[in-house]
């Protein structure tokens, strides 16, 4: 979409940009097939395009639900003009399809966006044009159009910013930059103590949690955004510090209910997939807190095992008063994982105290991989261990390049999450980037020195020799590749003896696949010289 939005425009107005998707068009899968289905969206595809100009652009971005961007000419954003056009697009659903002699009707809903020409954040659009969309499909029944306008600035002028044009002013749909890994960036900026929070400029970013052992999508992580009234984006480590206990309350709320509503969405389009929510420990204190997830899992109709919700293991709990909240939740259905691991000071008071069924380890864990690679992979593979023991799924958190992904898959890490596999987005990119998606380096021979080092520390740390034929061992393929000095093969080789490790060979193996992960010192350059 962003090449879309550099390409040249031909206008001086505003971008229209919209998300649109079929209403009940899942029920012709259903009932018809998937081929009837493929039929209906080939001429509904068709009779849009006829109805569009040439300047136009319509696009599919997964499942049933499209991308529209129209480029206004002889009508102006808002005017009387613009709903008699939009009124024309609809028509194109109005007359029934026809699917082997049988005539079908379909409905479309869209959320659209008044966009600058000069514009190129797809993220910012599409964000604000997702909750137009999900506004209109929640008002189906009693709507008096099928289409909801946003609007999106970013300009020195006109910062980020948008308005529902049919609906409450409020409920502006604010959108920014997502910063990395929660730092600030162009885009984002910090909450200032003392602001009023209001539940209207919260809404959500998704990341996926990949199961490293086949590829699939375990679930999706809900993450919270706050749009700030200046029209940029904060994130939780922003404006967390400054909420009350009572903001905390309506923050969970709200981002529970958006990612509830993400999956009855993605349901109706036959998207089936798991989220995750993140609970403060105050909300946990309140002993309503399991009644309000089930009155919201009833609501959206979805059962509660499709539901985690992680306890952030570096903020403080009072173990007593929050028993009886988790317990509840517990016999509820819903899945509760400790997030961050090794980040705080109790973790391990709170694993023998609550039933967690997931441990996510904290990215700062490995932050020193390159340095002290071993130390990292020991960790790694210990903490991996231990969730085997207690028979918890173990998410490696921060995987954000193909080797640190490769070692975790290869210590036998259950599931990953982190930018290699995708950043955190807007529900309508997480849904492209499903369509695309896929992992393939757990089927693949080993690829990265870091990934090699894990293969052997795996066997070394247990004093065991290496299990396969030497000829079949995916070690010696890559060593042998790798252009390695004439001893390390035979270092490797003795790994392979009946009689058990050698840990001198085993020790030199460790040693040199070490020096070639750590960062080489730039010539001249003392490492002491910052010392002055």
């Amino acid at each position: 979409m962003t090449k879309v939005l550099r390409r040249p425009k031909s206008g001086t107005s505003d971008l229209l940009i919209g998300l649109i998707d079929l209403d009940d068009f899942r029920r012709i899968n259903n009932i018809y097939g998937h081929a009837a289905g493929d039929a209906v969206l080939r001429q509904w595809s068709d009779r849009m395009r006829n109805a569009l100009s040439s300047d136009d652009f319509l696009g599919r971005i997964g499942g049933d639900e499209f991308l529209l961007i129209l480029e206004p000419d002889q009508w102006l954003v808002g005017s009387a003009d613009m709903v008699r056009e939009l009124d024309r697009l609809h028509r194109v659903v109005e007359k029934p399809f026809v699917i082997d002699g049988q005539e079908v009707v379909i409905g479309m809903s869209m959320g659209i966006v008044s966009v600058p020409r000069e514009l190129t954040s797809a993220e910012m659009v599409l964000h604000t044009a997702d909750r137009c969309l999900y506004d209109v499909k929640d008002n189906r029944a009693d709507r008096s159009a099928w289409w909801n306008l946003g609007t999106v600035r970013s300009t020195p002028e006109h910062p980020a910013r948008g308005l529902s044009m049919h609906g409450d002013a409020s409920n502006g749909h604010t959108v920014g930059q997502n910063g990395q890994n929660g730092q600030d960036s162009p885009g984002t900026t910090t909450w200032a103590p003392g602001s009023e929070f209001s539940p209207a400029a919260v809404f959500i970013d998704l990341q996926p949690v990949v199961d490293l052992r086949d590829g699939s999508i375990h679930l999706f992580e809900a993450l919270a955004r706050l749009h700030l009234p200046d029209g940029r984006t904060a994130h939780p480590d922003q404006f967390l510090p400054y909420l009350t206990d009572e903001d905390e309350h309506v923050l969970f709320t709200t981002v529970l209910d958006q990612a509830l509503r993400v999956l009855t969405r993605w349901d109706e389009d036959g998207v089936r997939h798991n989220i995750s929510v993140n609970v403060p420990p105050v909300v946990l204190q309140d002993t309503a807190t399991a009644g309000i997830v089930k009155a919201l899992l009833d609501a959206h109709a979805l059962a509660p095992s499709r539901l985690g919700l992680e306890i952030l293991e570096s903020q403080v709990m009072n173990l007593d008063t929050q028993r009886a909240s988790v317990e509840q939740l517990v016999d509820l259905g819903v899945g509760l994982a400790i997030d961050d691991l090794g980040a705080g000071h109790s973790s391990l008071q709170r694993l023998a105290t609550f039933p967690f069924n997931a441990l996510k380890l904290d990215k700062g864990l490995f932050g020193n991989v390159q340095d002290r690679p071993l130390e990292s992979l020991s960790i790694m593979a210990t903490l991996i261990q231990m969730g085997r023991d207690l028979d918890m799924g173990v998410v490696i958190e921060g995987l954000e390049d193909e080797s640190l992904t490769e070692a975790a898959i290869v210590l036998g890490a259950s599931l990953g999450q982190g930018y290699f596999f995708a950043k955190p987005q807007s529900p309508a990119l997480s849904r492209q980037w499903l369509e695309t998606f896929s992992l393939t380096l757990h089927q693949t021979p080993i690829k990265t020195l870091l990934g090699a080092l894990a293969y052997h520390w795996q066997f070394a740390r247990l004093s065991s020799p290496h299990p396969l034929d030497l000829e079949h061992c995916p070690l010696a393929r890559f060593i042998g590749e790798l252009g390695s000095p004439d001893d390390a093969p035979l270092w490797h080789a003795k790994q392979h003896t009946d009689n058990g490790i050698h840990r001198a060979s085993s020790r030199h193996l460790i040693d040199w696949l070490s020096s070639l992960i750590r960062p080489r010192p730039t010539p001249g350059v003392r490492e002491d010289s910052a010392a002055g």
